[in-house]
């Protein structure tokens, strides 16, 4: 039996290892010098040698430990491996990490190693070497975490970041990345990132970053437009950089990419608005010029005028020369009134007072005021006269009518101006006819520009013409009141220009002076009345009002709260909306919803503020009246009044 009690036992041992004199403490030193733990195990298992390294760790010394079993003993958590140890013993090197407690309680990490011993080919024994590789695995484990951690950086970044090979195939996108092309970012990996430009910037780019591999060029940001899933393309600032290896050669591209397309649009609009404001100042300037100079025209005249007529002592020369002043006057007063027109419609100060006008009588008017102008050229002024009414602004309606005449007899050097009216529907179309020179194809939106005017046909007229400020003039009004313009001219032959105003039908013609003031002649009060409004005091006020009047009132903010009053308290049998309202319908959209729940036309007036059109051609389809806030209550009261007059009560 081989002893257990010294290393010289072991059987085939080498002499220079197994000596206990000079030579086994030689090799004792060389192991205590060994920056590891080191121990060597016989084919039994049994430890014949080991450091003073590991045997401070188990706690004995070197010359205890020969003869114990090397996988019996344990210190701070660590112990041999014997399937590692069994493993080594077939011929196999086994590197293994473990890890022991530290004194101070913190993790010492082990790279631990098995390799046999042989002597002439027989095995003899497992040298066994642990080292301390605790520095390492913390850097390795710190560089791990931070790769996490920039990981998870990259994940939440708002900007698209990808990293290409050479040849431009995607090995990484975030999901910013892959939000901004409209993919998932599984779906770009392996997929080439020149496939994302348009066709013909793709070969532009494929170029410049194929040459930037041999170049090396210091990386600028640049601007692309890239095409995402759905075909919509996105403008996008580009900041990329190499992305090197351990030799720093460059194996492909690392790139940030930022969708600046909304950015670039408010730019775009910045720089037309500024060049619209820098065109609007020139033009400005040009008006302020031709205005100076057209009203020095008239005060001149006057002034010369003036002196020659303090030198006439005959009559009918100083009636001539006084009729000369007269116009000279109505020149000068009639462009301080365009100019002052197109400021109070610039500013937005004009409030339209609806009514219901007598369009024949207005018509005659007007041409009763022009009508002189064509005394002294070969014009007929002749209108058709109309015995329906308008809805519409009585100042503002004769304004344009004025307007459009004028700048027809302006513009017709000989011939006819024809004014009249015909049906469209629930409009009258008022048009103005004229023989005169037309209007370029070209040039019929710019003539209802401010300052624009036309170069021929300008004999006669006055200085508010001049200016170009009628039909500009025409144009906002007509805007303000929801009037559609249209305009069909060919040159050399003459224009047309049409006005749609709303018939004044039954519920506004009715609406008399006396209607609105009776307060008393309401047999229809106790209608129950539903009012859409998202404003809590005025839906609140609205209703005091009603309920004054005598009638029922209830309120509701948007679709869903009116279905459910509607379902306590029943249909109404009017309701009186808003236009604009805070959900996903306007007023007339919910008047069309809650007519069809309750399976009938019930009566409805619209409110609104707005000064465009299309409120009021939208009601128009829908037979719906409109009235302008802020109202006056008793035409409230009115309308309500007749509304209600039309259908039967809900009791």
């Amino acid at each position: 039996m081989a002893s257990r009690s010294g290393l010289e036992s072991g059987p085939g041992v080498d002499k220079a290892c197994c000596d206990r004199g000079a030579s086994g403490d030689v090799y004792r030193a060389v192991l205590d010098t060994m920056p590891a733990f080191v121990g060597y195990v016989d084919r039994d298992g049994l430890f014949r040698a080991v450091n003073t390294r590991l045997a401070d760790l188990f706690g004995a010394t070197p010359e205890a430990l020969v003869g114990v079993d090397a996988f019996a003993v344990e210190a701070r958590g660590f112990r041999l491996s014997r399937a590692a140890f069994e493993r080594a013993l077939a011929g196999e090197f086994i590197r293994s990490q473990s890890s022991l407690v530290g004194p101070d309680g913190e993790s010492i990490f082990l790279a631990v190693t098995y390799q046999v011993h042989r002597v002439k080919d027989a095995v003899i024994g497992v040298c066994v070497c642990a080292f301390d590789i605790t520095e390492h695995e913390q850097a390795i484990r710190a560089l791990r975490d931070s790769r996490k951690r920039f990981r998870r950086l990259i994940e939440i970044m708002p900007y698209g970041i990808c990293r290409t090979d050479r040849q431009g195939y995607l090995l990484m996108s975030n999901p910013a990345h892959a939000r901004m092309l409209g993919y998932k970012p599984a779906e770009l990996i392996g997929r080439s990132a020149w496939d994302f430009f348009m066709l013909g910037e793709r070969e532009a780019q494929q170029e410049i970053f194929s040459r930037a591999l041999i170049d090396r060029p210091e990386p600028t940001p640049s601007l692309g437009q890239c095409i995402r899933k759905d075909g919509s393309l996105i403008d996008v600032l580009f900041n990329w950089t190499y992305d090197v290896d351990d030799h720093g050669e460059p194996v492909g591209f690392i790139a940030v990419m930022t969708d600046v397309t909304d950015s670039l649009a408010m730019q775009r609009e910045l720089v037309k608005a500024k060049e619209i404001a820098e065109r609007a100042s020139e033009e400005k300037s040009r008006f302020l010029a031709a205005a100076s100079h057209d009203l020095q025209q008239p005060l001149h005249s006057l002034s010369i005028m003036l002196g020659l007529l303090r030198t006439q002592t005959n009559e009918s020369r100083r009636a001539e020369i006084l009729d000369t002043m007269e116009k000279a006057v109505e020149g000068a007063q009639g462009l301080l009134r365009a100019v002052l027109d197109l400021s109070k419609l610039e500013a937005g100060v004009v409030e339209p007072r609806l009514e219901a006008i007598p369009l024949g009588e207005l018509l005659n008017q007007i041409v009763a005021e022009l009508g002189p102008q064509t005394a002294h050229k070969p014009v007929e002024l002749r209108v058709i006269s109309s015995t329906r009414s308008v809805w519409s602004d009585r100042v503002l309606l004769k304004s344009i009518l004025y307007n459009l005449v004028s700048n027809a007899l302006r513009y017709t050097p000989r011939g006819k101006v024809l004014v009249g009216a015909r049906l469209k529907g629930q409009e009258l179309s008022v048009e103005v006819w004229d023989t005169g020179v037309g209007i370029p194809k070209e040039r019929q939106r710019d003539i209802f520009k401010e300052f624009t005017r036309l170069e021929s046909g300008q004999q006669g007229g006055g200085a508010v013409h001049s200016l170009g400020l009628g039909l500009s003039i025409v144009d906002r009004a007509c805007d303000l009141l929801g009037h559609r313009l249209t305009l069909s001219s060919q040159q050399g032959k003459g224009s047309v220009f049409r006005v749609l105003v709303p018939l004044a039908d039954a519920v506004e013609s009715d609406v008399s002076t006396e209607i609105l003031y009776d307060h008393q002649s309401a047999g229809h009060q106790g209608g129950l009345v539903l009012v859409l409004e998202d404003h809590p005091d005025l839906a609140e006020a609205t209703c005091q009002i009603l309920e004054a009047w005598g009638y029922r009132c209830y309120a509701a903010r948007d679709l869903a709260s009116a279905l459910k009053e509607i379902k306590r308290n029943g249909p109404p049998n009017l309701i009186l909306a808003d236009y604009n309202l805070s959900s996903d319908k306007n007023g007339l959209e919910m008047i069309d919803v809650i007519r069809e729940r309750c399976g009938r036309e019930i009566a409805a007036i619209l409110l609104t503020g707005e000064r465009g059109r299309q409120p009021l051609d939208q009601a128009r389809r829908r037979k719906i009246p409109v009235q302008r806030k802020p109202m006056h209550p008793a035409r409230l009261r009115a309308l309500v009044s007749y509304q209600l007059d039309q259908t039967p009560r809900t009791r």
